[in-house]
């Protein structure tokens, strides 16, 4: 059909969580023609602004409308970069439905598009330290990575690495670490627990006083 038609036939349904499901699919159906494509990102928007604001559990396409509608679009149109961040999207609206399952995989689909956008490695760490998976290392370590500041997943992979026997190398990422303008006693804390496990006494109980100073009520430091 052509675009004017498929324009108007687009219209003449009015529920935006019916629209977006069709609409989507249309575009799928579709990938290879650009302007149809447009026309499909361009109504994809306008009902993914319609789902938000309805009120949550209303309709059956309010609760899956915007989940469906990102992953069926993006398999046909945009950049990577767009693509990415259609999945990413998906990905996390799914997070706020409680479903990681299904949001893993949405997720793990975006960094096959794009692997350096650190947000979406963020989003996979939270569902894998939620789910206690052994994908959460590798998840923490392209975040450090990507955001050599990052000191909170920093210091998880520090402790993933003492936890699994490598204090040595749990310490060279300390190390690194960036403490910023406020001082962190869980960074002190967690220095002085590695350098206890590589026989440094005297650093270990230097840093566990610098913890101590910063936040007595830490239990490492303690």
């Amino acid at each position: 059909r052509s675009d004017r038609r498929a324009s108007s036939w687009f219209e003449r349904h009015a529920d935006p969580g019916a629209r977006a499901v069709i609409g989507a699919e249309l575009v799928d159906r579709n990938a290879h023609s650009g302007q149809l494509c447009a026309l499909g990102q361009q109504i994809v928007e306008q009902q993914r602004r319609a789902i938000l604001k309805q009120p949550a559990g209303q309709v059956f396409h309010v609760r899956c409308g915007l989940a469906l509608l990102l992953a069926l679009f993006v398999a046909g149109c945009g950049s990577p970069e767009e693509r990415a961040q259609g999945y990413y999207e998906s990905g996390m609206a799914l997070i706020e439905k409680k479903d990681d399952l299904e949001a893993r995989k949405e997720l793990l689909k975006a960094v096959k598009y794009k692997s350096d956008k650190v947000e979406v490695w963020r989003a996979l760490a939270g569902i894998d330290e939620r789910t206690k998976a052994t994908s959460l290392f590798l998840d923490l370590r392209r975040i450090v990575e990507l955001d050599p500041n990052d000191l909170n997943a920093r210091l998880k992979l520090a402790r993933i690495m003492v936890g699994g026997g490598a204090a040595e190398a749990a310490l060279r990422v300390v190390d690194a670490a960036n403490e910023g303008d406020k001082p962190n006693a869980e960074l002190h804390a967690l220095r002085a627990i590695i350098l206890l496990r590589t026989n440094d006494n005297p650093g270990a109980v230097r840093e566990a006083q610098r913890a101590y100073e910063i936040d007595p009520t830490n239990v490492d430091a303690i």
